[in-house]
């Protein structure tokens, strides 16, 4: 029989070899297995194995693989070939993927270009940490984002107040793209949209905190990056109504939000949601907090700063980012202060005044009636009621508060 003692040692010398031999087991991250989202075969035409074509297609998925991990914005193009057998690439990691990374997930592209889309001119792979795309026109001088396109909503719904939760997730979209266009050289950025209220989901969890993630290609201006996201938000009510999730894929902008944190750091933009109202009105108010401040200014001279904190509607949170004269708003003049200031003391006055008069007449009334009482009590005494004294005692009292 085993004794008291033994048992803890057998656990001891079983717990101690696992706890030694733990970080052989521990993964790196730029050695797991890159999450594939989606991927688009353009069947326009194809091509043959070991052919020139095919050939350019290694060389330009191999050029992208080692220039796009050591490019600051983790973004690069390239092409090999010559006439029909030339091959244009892009490349581009997300802004909040390092190094490793990077370079794990565009070394990842050729499984799915030389076996799920084998012969295919055209191709497009969207992993969670980055894209590319390779094909025989030269699509990086004209930026389309309508060829490959692809659409991933989530199975899962908001099951109150859909409306509500689908404004809050266009405010953040919104919010998300004005400061990567705007304010970032990666044209990237990320954020998180707080609701107190919270929003019941099929998931059988209160949903609270919605957390977004934009990204153009970083070549792109910041007005063209802009407009880009701006086709994708437009859309966003159609393609995820009520849906606690949904991503759009394509190479020169994408968008992705969910109701889990699915980026890394810190996000950039914070959001505060006010309670929702009751009915369909959704036009709650928002706080802006931004993450970091950057001084910039834009070619059309339209912004020297960015504010820390700012707190309005959606709607005038571009014009504030914005800083023109025209969508300032205005404040109240002085005169209008004084007035305000006056009216409401008259009114205050106004309100003593009346309550004093009030209980003037109130004390009146009640005089009259005691007056009368006792008129009528001591007329009413008899010869002997007055011998009794009592009677007397009782209407001389009454006499007194009288004359008081």
């Amino acid at each position: 029989m085993t004794s008291a003692m033994t048992v803890p040692t057998m656990l001891w010398s079983t717990l101690v070899p696992l706890v030694l031999l733990a970080p052989l087991f521990s993964i790196p991250r730029h050695c797991r297995a890159q999450v594939l989202m989606n991927y688009s075969c353009n069947n326009g035409s194809s091509y043959a194995e070991n052919s020139t074509y095919d050939s350019n297609v290694r060389a330009v998925l191999a050029t992208l693989s080692a220039s796009t991990p050591n490019a600051t914005t983790g973004f690069a193009t390239a092409s090999a070939g010559r006439g029909a057998d030339t091959v244009w690439g892009l490349a581009l990691c997300r802004g909040d993927t390092d190094h490793a990374v990077c370079a794990s997930c565009v070394a990842a592209v050729p499984a799915i270009a030389f076996h799920q889309c084998r012969g295919v001119r055209d191709v497009t792979v969207f992993y969670d940490r980055c894209i590319a795309r390779f094909s025989y026109g030269d699509f990086t001088a004209r930026p389309d984002n309508t060829e490959v396109l692809m659409v991933s909503p989530s199975k899962y719904q908001a099951t109150v107040n859909a409306g509500h939760f689908d404004a809050l997730v266009t405010r953040l979209a919104g919010a998300l793209a004005d400061w990567a266009a705007y304010n970032s050289t990666l044209r990237y950025a990320a954020g998180v949209m707080a609701s107190s209220d919270g929003f019941p989901s099929t998931t059988g969890y209160m949903v609270h905190n919605i957390y977004g993630l934009v990204q153009c290609a970083p070549d792109l201006a910041p007005p063209a990056c802009r407009a880009c996201l701006q086709a994708l938000i437009v859309d966003m009510p159609q393609a995820f109504g009520g849906r606690i999730g949904g991503q759009f894929n394509a190479v020169w902008c994408n968008l992705r939000y969910e109701t889990s944190v699915f980026y890394d750091g810190d996000p950039a933009v914070r959001l505060v949601a006010s309670p929702s109202l009751e009915g369909p009105n959704i036009n709650g108010s928002t706080t802006l907090i931004i993450g970091e401040l950057f001084n910039t200014t834009r070619p059309d001279n339209q912004i020297s700063s960015i504010p820390v904190v700012l707190s309005s509607d959606y709607s005038e949170i571009t014009a504030h980012l914005h800083f023109t004269a025209g969508n300032r708003r205005r404040r109240p003049n002085a005169a209008t202060v004084v007035v305000s200031v006056l009216a409401a003391v008259i009114i205050a006055l106004l309100s003593v005044l009346s309550i004093y008069l009030w209980r003037k007449l109130q004390a009146k009334q009640c005089e009259c009636v005691f007056l009368i009482i006792r008129s009528i009590f001591c007329s009413k005494l008899t010869t002997n009621e007055i011998a009794n004294g009592r009677p007397l005692t009782l209407c001389l009292t009454m006499n007194y508060f009288v004359t008081r």
